[in-house]
């Protein structure tokens, strides 16, 4: 609910670039006011699942032990970004 404390938090803008990340590519959209995703909606594991993929670690199945033994996942669901991912 108060995700961006309560300040455009439905929509977030991220740049990535360098790597094999293909130029020029556009994912989803938002409203006229940038307020509401209204298009390919993602989460911020996607984007991380994402930068684990092109540095080559399965990042779904990566995990550390915590501090009581149990397993900690890198991304535990999110997905690649597929137009990021499919030229590589």
């Amino acid at each position: 609910e108060a995700a961006g404390r309560d300040h455009w938090g439905h929509a977030f803008s991220v740049l990535m670039g360098g790597g094999r990340l293909p130029r020029g590519i556009v994912v989803g959209a938002s409203d006229e006011h940038g307020a509401y995703v209204t298009d390919r909606p993602l989460s911020p594991e996607d984007v991380a699942a994402t930068i684990y993929h092109h540095l080559g670690i399965d990042s779904p199945r990566t995990s550390f032990p915590d501090r009581s033994g149990r397993p900690f996942y890198l991304v535990e669901s999110g997905e690649p970004i597929r137009e990021l991912v499919s030229t590589v």
